[in-house]
């Protein structure tokens, strides 16, 4: 992951599988191109982090504040002036120059429903384990104007169930 050091608290939301994360890390990085600015609502997975030294600029934010404090301990300690950390809402944060945003629908309506709120964006990005929440956030971007480009499903580890999803949308 290029890097990036993460500092997590004991019983923090870091993916149990290290291959879920690693995969899911590997999948978006071919659909981002270098060089972008991106927002991740729902930061527990830290993708921004571990993407960083391809990004211009990455706006991390989520409302847990001991998640993001991990966060800010994981960019410190991985020198990256490139990832900056906020606790605010998607509707406060400056949205200017923003090509993709990254949604973490698992973590509740609050980040699927925030696309809706990314009109600059170019490219969304979704992921979750919760297939309801990547159906609820599917309709929530179509009818703001996204269309789907990518459907991915997978299950990096053969002996753990844990599958995942990733959408990709654009204009």
């Amino acid at each position: 992951m290029r890097g990036a050091v993460y500092r997590m608290t004991p019983g923090g939301s870091w993916p149990e599988n290290p291959f879920l994360h690693q995969a899911l890390v590997e999948a978006v990085d071919n659909l981002i191109l270098p060089g972008a600015s991106v927002v991740e609502a729902g930061a527990g997975y830290f993708l921004g982090l571990a993407l960083s030294s391809k990004l211009r600029r990455v706006v991390a934010f989520d409302v847990k504040p001991e998640l993001l404090a991990d966060m800010i301990a994981s960019a410190e300690a991985s020198s990256s002036g490139r990832v900056f950390v906020t606790l605010d809402n998607m509707k406060d944060l400056d949205k200017s120059g923003v090509q993709v945003f990254i949604v973490n629908t698992d973590r509740g309506p609050v980040f699927a429903e925030s696309a809706r709120d990314m009109n600059d964006a170019e490219q969304v990005i979704t992921f979750g384990r919760d297939m309801k929440a990547l159906v609820s956030s599917h309709r929530n971007l179509s009818r703001a104007g996204f269309r789907l480009k990518r459907l991915l499903g997978f299950e990096p580890s053969p002996n753990r169930a844990e599958a995942m999803g990733l959408a990709e949308y654009d204009r």
